[in-house]
């Protein structure tokens, strides 16, 4: 039985159909074998990073300005002087120098002399200021010559220094520095005219006013009246006498040395001559006495306002 079913198997299926997939099997192996052996892994490159510091230039120098040997004080008024340093500029180039200052901001106190005189170190012109010119390093060394101005305080003054490129715009400020400005000594002024001229004012003013006013009324009274008593002075305290007298013969001879009133005064014995010069006498009395009178009522109000005051 089985082998009939084998005979009829054969029979049906051809001997080639079998030869066919024996022979397709083998091509069938080598396909996956490549794979592993096309992925090589490429080692890494040194970076170049480390070249570059090298290849960079070194930074230059910036430009400074700055002032060096600055005294400790100066007199008001008096010039003193300093270094004034400008380092990396442009080589063998002009610049323009300034310095400013004074005591509590003000900037107005000091003076620099330039090339017309000494202008003001803060707002005066930048071509009056001193001009120097740096050298194949572009550098400046420089004395300048400054003063402090007679109108402003004296005290700490605050200086501070300024350059400008003669070609440029570029202008550059200096740190600050400080200097002691004081007065002159007393020494140097002349004190006896200060002095002098209060102590003259008060002294002249009172006493010719007064010598002046007074000095007239005294004077009328004496120009008139010596005339008469140089004369006959003798005859001034008896003024009641002449009315009394007759006769020559009433008046005894000189006088005995005896205290005696009035009634019994002795008198010389008088002349013509004397009894003409006492009768002129007695005429003058009168105007004389009014002109005193009149000197006296001016005299003593002007006495009585000067007590009051």
């Amino acid at each position: 039985m089985f082998w009939l079913i084998l005979g009829l198997l054969l029979s049906i299926c051809p001997v080639s159909v079998f030869a066919q997939t024996d022979t397709l099997t083998p091509t069938l192996t080598p396909v996956s074998s490549p794979t592993p052996t096309s992925i090589p892994t490429i080692p890494p490159t040194p970076s170049p990073t480390p070249i570059l510091p090298s290849s960079t230039p070194s930074p230059t120098p910036t430009i400074s300005l700055s002032m060096s040997s600055v005294p400790s004080q100066s007199f008001k008024g008096s010039s003193f002087n300093f270094n004034i340093l400008l380092s990396h500029a442009k080589a063998n180039n002009d610049y323009y120098f300034k310095v400013y200052g004074g005591v509590s901001g003000d900037n107005y106190a000091i003076e620099v002399q330039g090339s017309s005189g000494w202008p003001n170190g803060y707002n005066g012109s930048w071509t009056d200021m001193p001009k120097f010119t740096t050298n194949s390093s572009g550098d400046i060394n420089q004395n300048i010559t400054v003063r402090s101005r007679l109108d402003k305080p004296s005290g700490l003054f605050i200086l501070t220094a300024k350059v400008k490129d003669a070609n440029s715009t570029f202008d550059l400020t200096s740190p600050t520095q400080t200097i002691q400005i004081i007065d002159p000594s007393p020494s140097a002024t002349p004190q006896p005219t200060s002095t002098s001229a209060p102590t003259s004012v008060p002294t002249a003013t009172p006493t010719t006013s007064a010598s002046a006013t007074s000095t007239p009324i005294p004077t009328k009274s004496p120009t008139r009246t010596p005339t008469p008593t140089e004369e006959v002075a003798p005859t001034l305290e008896p003024t009641a006498t002449p009315d009394h007298l007759t006769s020559p013969t009433d008046i005894e001879s000189p006088v005995n040395g005896e205290v005696m009133g009035i009634t019994d005064l002795i008198l010389p014995t008088p002349t013509p001559k004397s009894l003409a010069l006492f009768k002129n006498f007695s005429a003058n009395l009168l105007p004389g006495l009014f002109i005193t009178g009149g000197a006296l009522l001016i005299l003593v109000p002007i006495l009585i306002s000067k007590l009051h005051q």
